[in-house]
């Protein structure tokens, strides 16, 4: 009787996708992945609000804000590396599901560790911890995604498009939530408080996709619910737990040794976004000479290599929110509304509350305006182009003194930099569910991540480079940075017309 049922649901879900638009022909899997994404972020940006402050502040570690905002570039490019471990304990190991709860849960350890520790050990533990979760997370969620749209399915690519919006939105709730919290703790409490209440949301995601999961199950065919529960080539037992400790002993090793010397921290953020660059290399190399890769999947993978240049391009200049523009904001900035001043780590929700508003209407245009895949990558270059504009904005107001910038040019810079996010992040993750090769799904997935590695490690790298005791160093910062980024805008607009005129006269 309740298969029948379903059976029934089913089919009517399929007669309606014949004639409905795509927002209401939506996977009934969407919620479980939207769930778990949302708290996961929750509990990500909640931590990530306050974590630069704990790093400088005096009731914190203490360090330099030179250095803080290089170990914040070296973590988030930490966690975009995990992606590559997440997407090969999903493809050989476990399966992407199975690897998606454990990194729920290892994140919640994370974070739990760094809530009851005052110390250089307790943090790198926890911040290794939850840059492995969040890694596995981010890699099996999308392929789990790209799994519940069926490319022979009716209006496949318009249905996948608005999913993945509304996956990107589950992101931006999470963004915009989670440093309210755990920025109003640390501000009035105290920082353990802030890193406890991120503990708490993830566990509330873990416990949220347990709740919707047998929905998402029960819509899969046998051959997708295959592919999600199960590797493709499992490895022995032996390999997997040599392969998983020698990883969380080097990660561990490696943070410790860069939180006790600034030199030393300096060189982890060069010299993880060395090992990303050597990382992105090997992955295409492996992918293109891979002989499950088919001849039609390369051609797929060079039309990829500008939409993950533009990304990361973007994510170098946007990932500065948690370096440079916290500090700006913490600083520089005029954070007094009537007699409320407005704490520094709820500036960074202004990104999503924005892209929140201007989702929506943006996906909604790009629907009507049909965008073919061609397109798909000159609106990235644009999306490049305006994080330039976003930065060079900086440049007329950076020589005041402390707290003199208005709030007002703090929320055009945001609403630039969500127009342009807008123009990569959902983009860019339509496009790899569409490029991603058949039999490496979700290592192409982790391979899309590093351009988030690429920019959370160059703006750590970028950051060393920014003096806000220094009004002209500051200035020339934020004016040569802009420049650049306008530039590689500019040229990766240029290139993406020239291969489309290429190939319309060819």
């Amino acid at each position: 009787m309740v298969m029948h049922k379903l059976e029934r649901r089913l089919s009517a879900a399929t007669e309606l996708g014949t004639t409905a638009p795509p927002w209401r022909t939506q996977p009934r899997g969407l919620p479980a992945l939207v769930s778990i994404e949302m708290w996961e972020r929750f509990s990500f940006y909640g931590m990530q609000a306050i974590l630069v402050f704990y790093l400088y502040a005096d009731d914190g570690l203490g360090l330099s804000k030179q250095d803080a905002t290089a170990i914040i570039g070296a973590y988030g490019a930490f966690v975009y590396l995990c992606c590559i471990l997440g997407g090969f304990l999903a493809d050989r190991v476990w399966g992407p599901e199975r690897v998606l709860l454990s990194g729920a849960t290892t994140v919640m350890v994370g974070h739990a560790t760094l809530s009851f520790t005052n110390t250089a050990t307790g943090l790198t533990f926890g911040l290794v911890m939850i840059g492995l979760g969040s890694g596995f997370i981010k890699t099996c969620a999308i392929t789990i995604l790209g799994q519940l749209y069926p490319a022979d399915s009716h209006n496949a690519t318009a249905r996948k498009d608005f999913g993945f919006q509304l996956f990107y939105l589950s992101i931006q709730i999470g963004s915009l939530l989670g440093p309210l919290l755990t920025g109003y703790l640390a501000d009035r409490y105290s920082w353990q408080l802030g890193f406890l209440a991120a503990a708490i949301l993830m566990a509330i995601g873990v416990f949220s996709y347990a709740m919707l999961r047998p929905r998402m199950l029960a819509e899969l065919n046998p051959a997708q619910r295959d592919l999600m529960l199960n590797p493709r080539a499992p490895l022995r037992r032996s390999q997997v737990t040599a392969l998983i400790s020698s990883a969380i002993v080097c990660s561990v090793l490696l943070g410790a040794i860069a939180l006790r010397t600034s030199l030393t921290i300096s060189a982890l953020a060069n010299g993880l976004l060395a090992v990303v660059l050597f990382s992105i290399v090997g992955l295409f190399g492996y992918l293109w000479r891979s002989p499950l890769t088919t001849a039609a999947e390369r051609r797929q993978l060079t039309r990829f290599l500008p939409l993950f240049l533009s990304a990361c391009i973007f994510w170098s200049v946007a990932y500065q929110n948690f370096g440079v523009f916290a500090v700006y904001a913490d600083l520089k900035l005029n954070r007094n509304v009537g007699s409320f001043e407005i704490p520094a780590a709820w500036i960074q929700t202004l990104n999503p509350i924005l892209v929140m508003a201007l989702a929506i209407p943006v996906s909604l245009l790009r629907s009507a305006l049909h965008r073919q895949a061609s397109h798909t990558a000159s609106t990235m270059a644009w999306g490049v182009i305006a994080s330039a504009v976003a930065f060079l904005l900086f440049v007329p107001v950076s020589d005041g003194g402390p707290h003199s910038t208005p709030l007002v040019v703090m929320c055009a810079i945001a609403a630039i930099i969500a127009l342009g996010e807008l123009c990569i992040g959902p983009v860019g993750m339509a496009a790899t569910a569409t490029c991603a090769p058949s039999a490496h799904r979700t290592l192409f997935s982790a391979l899309y991540f590093l351009n988030f590695a690429v920019g959370m490690a160059a703006s750590g790298a970028l950051s060393r480079f920014y003096d806000p005791e220094n009004a002209a160093a500051e200035r020339t910062y934020f004016l040569v940075t802009g420049l650049v980024t306008l530039t590689l805008g500019a040229l990766l607009l240029l290139w993406q017309r020239y291969l489309r005129n290429k190939a319309s006269s060819d």
